[in-house]
């Protein structure tokens, strides 16, 4: 929907969430640039990676369901601080077995 509010005029990439989105985005680039980061880099960069990524889930998930309201929890979710405990977990398990499947010999 188009407006014509000033305010909105920069879409996404300036809110809280996009600003967040793209500096992940930027590490995940840096972690790019050398082929086989997967198999030489150490835990730090890792829990960078993982930390990154679980920020960008809280305040977008806080964000979407508690600011704007796009969507909302059932009432079976189960939550964290008003947080859903499915996106938190999604955030963990599913780059962990990324690169754990990653670190595999071919």
């Amino acid at each position: 929907m188009a407006t014509n509010d000033p305010s909105q005029k920069h879409g996404w990439v300036w809110s809280p969430s996009g600003l967040v989105l793209l500096a992940f985005l930027a590490i995940a680039a840096f972690f790019l640039i050398t082929k086989h980061w997967v198999h030489t880099t150490p835990v730090l960069p890792w829990v960078v990676f993982l930390g990154l990524g679980l920020a960008y889930t809280v305040i977008s998930e806080h964000v979407n369901v508690h600011v704007v309201s796009r969507w909302a929890y059932s009432r079976w979710m189960p939550t964290v601080g008003g947080i859903g405990l499915v996106p938190l977990q999604q955030w963990l398990v599913v780059p962990t077995l990324s690169v754990r499947l990653a670190r595999r010999p071919v």
